[in-house]
């Protein structure tokens, strides 16, 4: 539905702009002969992606390097994290989980969830990296650890760290990692640790030249209906940032 979505798109010459509703039903509205409107009407699937798909294509158009701002999320973050949450799971999960999963998930149906994350005063803090033009490109939520093996008053956790993949190694996920291992140095913690998908090589490689280390836990997540390996990593932690040389 996705790729079915930007080729209706890019046959009409459309942008987001273009998109409307009639009568309860998304449509994309274009002009015909003699500059006559004509309404499109859209697929549920594809009308619920399609304002993600657009902002996601524009940001690769100009994938250099920009200067980004690590910042508090807050509730008005709520759609562009489960833009950034979603579009991130399907590109670098590809390959690795379910891809009948993958074309599933809908950044509406992670709005609900965001929210109540960012309502809450509890110990979970969430920042995000932000781009003048392009807005909120990645996130990183850090906690006391949820491990029942751990003690949470002196161990922290990593939760998430997500990036849009048109920011990929360009500093801007090391970026995101400073800022939360020094909100948890400040709060006391001297050990972090860590899930990461077992297949993601690419973020075990990032996480590994940042000094982290596995520690021999795994764990295997059911929930979503087929099996997610997961191998948890660990690392001191100071209130110093760690530099990382960007990688493609």
């Amino acid at each position: 539905m996705r790729k079915l979505g930007l080729r209706i798109f890019e046959a009409c010459g459309a942008d987001i702009d273009n998109l409307g509703e009639e009568h309860g039903h998304r449509v994309l509205k274009i002009r015909g002969k003699g500059d006559k409107a004509v309404l499109i009407p859209l697929p549920p699937a594809v009308a619920r992606a399609m304002p993600m798909l657009m902002r996601m294509r524009l940001i690769r158009r100009s994938a250099i390097m920009r200067p980004v701002i690590v910042r508090a999320a807050t509730v008005n973050d709520v759609e562009a994290l489960a833009d950034v949450h979603v579009w991130t799971w399907q590109k670098a999960y590809r390959g690795k989980v379910s891809q009948e999963y993958l074309d599933r998930m809908d950044p509406s149906q992670r709005q609900p969830g965001w929210r109540r994350i960012l309502q809450d005063r509890g110990p979970t803090a969430t920042l995000v990296a932000e781009n003048e033009s392009d807005g909120v490109v990645g996130f990183i939520c850090v906690s006391p650890s949820r491990d029942s093996d751990t003690v949470p008053q002196s161990v922290g956790e990593i939760q998430a760290l997500y990036l849009l993949p048109a920011y990929w190694g360009q500093g801007v996920g090391q970026l995101l990692m400073d800022a939360g291992l020094r909100r948890l140095a400040e709060a006391g913690y001297r050990e972090i640790s860590l899930w990461v998908l077992a297949t993601n090589d690419r973020a075990r490689r990032f996480y590994e030249a940042g000094g982290w280390r596995p520690d021999g836990s795994t764990k295997t997540d059911d929930s979503r209906g087929f099996p997610l390996v997961e191998v948890r990593y660990r690392r001191g932690v100071s209130a110093e940032p760690t530099i990382v040389a960007p990688t493609s």
